[in-house]
């Protein structure tokens, strides 16, 4: 394993993430259309239910599968990843037949409980790709889960046009995104058994072994859900559906954002966890930094330039009919840091094994973010629901990151941060004369100004490009 190879294939999931991403954004603008604000409301009420159940199961499968297989023989891989498989498809498809049933006790309308219905398949299959994806990890070809989730994003994309071409509605739309999760775990799975032939296996000792290390990660993701997912389930009840449908267009593209530390830290990961073993604290330290250093580049002009631009993005992306998510992209770009050091650190936890002592952590953000959740979404609905995220993500960045550096003394130097944020000053002092022209050409030149600032300030040393490029050793 090498910084080199984990560089090229963070850069290779990156490309395939961006043209996901693009093509994902034309999608939501379809859809947007197509539904308008009330069915996207019904759209987002019903994604995001199926997506409580989702992280209620998520167990953090992906981390747990990259740890059971870390230096694994391959007779003990195969059985790992066929137990794994059987572990996943078990506990996923009981939860998914309960949320089936357990969404005509809330007082919805029909349309979103038969949407649940519908689109449970694509949640189950999403839950399968846990274990795909940390093979794909484990093999540094995570490259692949790239390419499986643009096939997935073009599936869909066809799929919705179709839909809109013959006006087939609401359920039609729900329809589609089953079709595209086929496509999808196809793929990943084909590839996959070229690496490690699938199966399933019902080993008591494994399934022990998976229990033993999912559930302190279970228990955390289950707190989780409470500050990620429970905005919007509490909005669905308390405000109108067109009201979920401006937040939801507005967080569908904050998901743009939140997966690119997720991305980078996953394959950091295994790098963080050998220098941890084998005590190598030195370099443990200078990975964290260098991680800290590249979710701090990538941040500062999102977040700046973000919120710059929120408005006329929305209007671009979504229509006419969401330019109001623009206030709600605005605010919940506050939550960008918050949520980067939160991917930082609590991928930092994982590989120290720390899990069950940071379980409080999540604990106290997740119960104070639902005291407020309560507080301040009926009152003030979207707005009260966007400043508690911002709360809930920058609070548990912020005690993830204290914990880290009292356990492991590591200290994050600050100076890629201000580099990062000076450029990115500079970048919105070029665009605000600028601003009434087309949001494209904007985003181009920001894009430019912020590189060829960065670049004056040195926030990107020569000198690791250069070891990026030429060293070998891990």
């Amino acid at each position: 394993m090498t910084v080199t190879r984990v560089a090229h294939n963070t850069l290779a999931h990156l490309i395939c993430k961006i043209v996901a991403t693009l093509i994902g954004i034309v999608t939501i603008g379809i859809m947007t259309r197509y539904l308008g604000q009330e069915q996207f409301g019904w759209y987002t009420t019903a994604i995001g239910f199926l997506q409580i159940v989702g992280i209620m199961i998520d167990f953090g499968l992906v981390l747990v599968t990259g740890q059971m297989l870390g230096g694994a023989r391959p007779e003990e891989e195969r059985r790992t990843i066929h137990n794994l498989l059987a572990f996943r498809i078990t506990t996923a498809f009981i939860a998914y037949i309960v949320a089936g049933a357990a969404i005509w006790l809330f007082p919805y309308n029909i349309e979103i409980k038969l949407a649940v219905q519908i689109a449970s398949l694509s949640f189950f299959l999403i839950a399968v790709n846990q274990i795909l994806t940390g093979i794909f990890q484990k093999h540094l070809l995570a490259v692949w889960v790239g390419i499986g989730e643009t096939m997935q994003r073009v599936a869909l994309l066809i799929s919705v046009i179709v839909v809109m071409r013959g006006d087939h509605g609401f359920l039609a739309i729900m329809i589609a995104t089953v079709t595209a999760g086929i496509v999808q775990t196809a793929a990943l799975a084909l590839r996959a058994h070229r690496l490690v032939p699938l199966g399933f296996a019902f080993d008591r000792d494994v399934w022990r072994d998976i229990f033993t290390k999912c559930w302190p990660i279970a228990i955390s993701i289950a707190f989780n859900l409470i500050y990620l997912r429970a905005d919007i389930l509490i909005l669905s009840l308390t405000r109108t559906q067109s009201e979920v449908g401006l937040y939801g267009a507005a967080y569908r593209i904050m998901d743009v954002t939140t997966a690119v530390p997720i991305i980078f830290m996953g394959l950091l990961l295994p790098l963080l966890a050998t220098a941890w073993q084998e005590k190598n604290h030195e370099h443990f330290k200078h990975i964290i930094n260098r991680g800290f250093t590249v979710l701090a580049l990538v941040a500062m002009p999102m977040l700046f330039g973000g919120i710059l631009l929120a408005t006329p993005i929305m209007r671009l992306i979504a229509g006419d009919e969401f330019v109001a998510s623009g206030a709600i992209v605005q605010i919940l770009l506050i939550a960008l840091m918050g949520g980067f050091l939160g991917a930082l650190f609590g991928h930092t936890i994982v590989a120290i094994n720390h899990q069950k002592k940071t379980i409080w952590i999540y604990m106290v953000t997740a119960l104070l973010t639902l005291v407020g959740y309560l507080i301040f979404i009926p009152r003030a609905g979207v707005l009260g629901a966007a400043w508690m995220t911002v709360f809930s993500e920058v609070l548990a960045g912020a005690l993830l990151w204290g914990y880290v550096r009292h356990v492991t003394e590591a200290r994050v130097v600050f100076a890629p941060l201000l580099k990062a944020t000076l450029a990115s000053l500079l970048m919105v002092l070029v665009l605000w004369p600028l601003r009434e022209l087309h949001v494209l050409i904007l985003i181009a030149l920001g894009a430019l100004v912020y590189g060829l600032a960065i670049i004056a300030l040195r926030g990107v040393p020569w000198e690791t490009v250069k070891r990026l490029v030429y060293r070998h050793d891990v």
